[in-house]
């Protein structure tokens, strides 16, 4: 109730820049309604300002007093050392959830609040605001202009203080990508069909989006400004990194076969029904001239959004290359893409399209067996961002690395770039980086574009605020148990790209099911019994799923909604029986030295399931396949990854996910010989 009688009071504010004083109101009155002053007597309005400011105490009194409580306690907090690790865990997150009403307190009272914030905001020190710098660069989007300028100044006394946490977010959001780029991008969400009408659009629609992001650009450039003032080289630095990575992130090649995947599924369907059409009309004796001309109007607009999606590339791409790889790919492929795009602009004959489109074809499966070559898998940084690979005994803080939590108050800054870069052969093909730290240490990243890892960031610090909120638990034999969630810096560079911190000494606990695989595969070999290569997942699925789908008279093809739940039911039995329950367990074992160093592996393997399985459900996380979760042999704790499919979204997927979070045989075979080898607590959160 209070809140809405806040939100109230907010409405009858008439005017966001009117003072709360007596004049400043009676301005804001006159300005909204003109022939007040000559219908109600001064005194009358007087009398109603009088009421309007007691109710608005009223309203507002608690409010004040639990902002003035708040920035009061980061004051006294901020002089505080306590110098044991639960003391400062402990500090961190009475901070966070501090910090985090008070934000709320200006994105949603500010204007009823102004002479507390800005008095408390004045004085409050920074410190406790750098954990929740995402969340204050969010509100800078924020349709109040008020509340942006207070967000602003808090993130520029924050980037006084500590640079090395603004500078990446504060020169990512001065730097908008390629119109052209981004809107090439937007069709791998889209579709074919979105795009004929975007060709209309989208001179309106970039024009709409940069009078929208004015107030958000003057802010960061706001940002950049006292950040180039403070620390100009860095700036320039962190410019140059952040341009190099998004070139790195989607290389040309790969821009157009990510970009044709989603065109040529279409098209395959597309053409062949348009000639079917002409050659059904022709041998009919129907095709007339009008016919032909309304055929060709139907072949211009049929042609229409493939010509935008490779005019565009083709812009992108027939630029001055600026790398040895730029080079190379203008001149294997720029003469073949013009001469195709001349045949699909003014084809010989329109009643013949398979002619310019098995030119499309030839180009998207030359571009598509290139990228699936081993050799294709590793680069040289210097054939792909020389930029980069001249970077030494730069000062920019190493990404991600927040080395406060280690007592340190020097960040680690990036000494030099390694000049081979791994490509992992998934969709995406994101690269490894490994970066050299002037500590010595070599730090791995991987850069991954045409995903949006905003989301993956709030998600890192969700669970890294978690990790301070979940306190030590001690049983009563004095023994101590520390709940942990494994996570991992996440850093966007953009709409579409950004830099994971690589986890070391991991492995997917998919790779222990297809080592498994290998293994039977090649005794089967060696024992001549008809052994083959080993099988996708899928295929073991369908391989039992359609014989039985036969015998009730249903092909695999069919809607799965028809698919009989005893059949699934009696092919997951069937996949369960020949499928080891141990595989996990056997690994975390043969990784331990002594039954003592096994014991502590299942306990901390059990703990972490644990941990994730309760905050997986909590913010409803899907996609848990196993390529998704990782584990460390050598400590038994389970990492997450790839946190797209969050808040339930799972349940919306075209195969809806049902279970609130995996618990496979194997996963639940590795908890020990009883299954309950840890603590009371932990057996009840699984």
């Amino acid at each position: 109730d209070s809140d809405r009688d806040a939100e109230d009071a907010d409405e009858l504010e008439l005017d966001s820049s009117a003072t709360i004083g007596s004049i400043g109101l009676l301005d804001a009155l006159h300005r909204a309604m003109p022939g007040l002053e000559s219908t109600v007597p001064q005194e009358s309005l007087h009398a109603i300002i009088d009421i309007w400011r007691s109710n608005h105490r009223a309203v507002y009194g608690y409010y004040e007093a639990a902002a003035e409580a708040y920035f009061r306690f980061l004051q006294l907090s901020s002089g505080r050392n306590d110098p044991t690790s639960e003391g400062v865990d402990s500090e961190r997150a009475r901070s966070v959830t501090v910090t985090l009403r008070l934000l709320r307190l200006i994105v949603k009272h500010a204007l009823g609040l102004k002479e507390v914030l800005e008095e408390g905001l004045a004085t409050t020190p920074s410190e406790p605001w750098r954990v929740i710098t995402p969340q204050l660069f969010s509100r800078l989007a924020h349709h109040e202009p008020y509340v942006r300028r207070r967000v602003s100044e808090l993130l520029c006394r924050v980037a006084k203080d500590a640079p090395h946490l603004i500078i990446f977010p504060a020169v990512v959001g001065s730097v908008q990508e390629e119109p052209s780029q981004l809107a090439v991008v937007d069709v791998l969400r889209d579709g074919v069909e979105e795009v004929s009408s975007r060709i209309n659009e989208s001179a309106t629609a970039d024009q709409s989006q940069s009078l929208g992001a004015s107030g958000l650009g003057f802010c960061f450039n706001a940002l950049l400004d006292i950040l180039s003032r403070e620390i100009p080289d860095t700036v320039k630095q962190v410019q140059t990194l952040v341009h190099e990575l998004r070139r790195i992130s989607l290389l040309w090649e790969e821009l157009w076969v990510v970009s044709l995947h989603q065109i040529y599924a279409d098209y395959t369907k597309r053409i062949p029904t348009f000639e079917s059409e002409y050659r059904r009309l022709h041998s009919s004796g129907q095709l007339t001239e009008q016919r032909r001309t309304l055929l060709a109007e139907k072949h211009r607009l049929l042609l229409r959004p493939l010509l935008f999606v490779l005019e565009q590339l083709y812009g992108i791409t027939s630029r001055k290359a600026e790398t040895s790889h730029e080079r190379h790919f203008q001149a294997r492929y720029h003469r073949y893409i013009r001469h195709m795009l001349a045949k699909l602009r003014e084809p010989a004959d329109f009643t013949r399209p398979i002619e310019g489109w098995n030119r499309f074809r030839t180009l998207y499966t030359q571009l598509q067996q290139r990228s699936q070559k081993r050799f294709s898998f590793f680069l040289r940084l210097g054939d792909v961002s020389p930029n980069l690979l001249r970077l030494s005994n730069t000062a920019i803080a190493m990404p991600g690395i927040d080395t406060t939590l280690a007592g340190s108050r020097q960040p680690i800054l990036i000494r030099s770039v390694d000049n081979n870069i791994q490509i992992l052969p998934t969709k995406t093909r994101p690269k490894k980086l490994t970066f050299c730290g002037n500590d010595g240490r070599r730090f791995g990243y991987l850069s991954k574009g045409l995903e949006d890892l905003h989301l993956d960031e709030r998600i890192m610090q969700f669970l890294s605020i978690a990790n301070l909120m979940m306190t030590k638990s001690i049983d009563c034999n004095g023994n101590v148990t520390h709940y942990r969630a494994e996570h991992y810096s996440v850093i966007p560079l953009g709409p579409r790209s950004g830099l994971i911190t690589w986890v070391d000494n991991t492995v997917p606990i998919f790779s222990l099911y297809k080592k498994w695989q290998q293994r039977e595969a090649l005794q089967k070999k060696e024992t001549k019994s008809g052994g083959s290569a080993a099988l996708r997942p899928s295929e073991l699925f369908y391989n039992k799923l359609t014989p039985l789908l036969q015998s009730h008279g249903l092909k695999s093809s069919a809607s799965r909604r028809e698919w009989p739940l005893a059949v699934l039911k009696q092919v997951l039995a069937e996949l369960q029986q020949e499928t080891p329950r141990d595989l996990l367990a056997k690994e975390l074992w043969c990784h331990s030295a002594t039954a003592s160093s096994w014991r502590q592996v299942i306990r901390s393997y059990s703990l972490s399931l644990a941990v994730m399985s309760v905050i997986g459900y909590i913010i409803g996380l899907g996609d848990r396949h196993l390529d998704n979760v990782l584990v460390k042999l050598a400590t038994g704790e389970i990492v997450h990854i790839d946190y797209n499919v969050c808040f339930e979204k799972g349940k919306t997927l075209r195969v809806p996910e049902k279970v609130p979070f995996r618990m496979t045989p194997n996963l639940e075979e590795a908890l020990g010989l009883t299954g309950i080898e840890v603590s009371d607590v932990s057996y009840t959160l699984l």
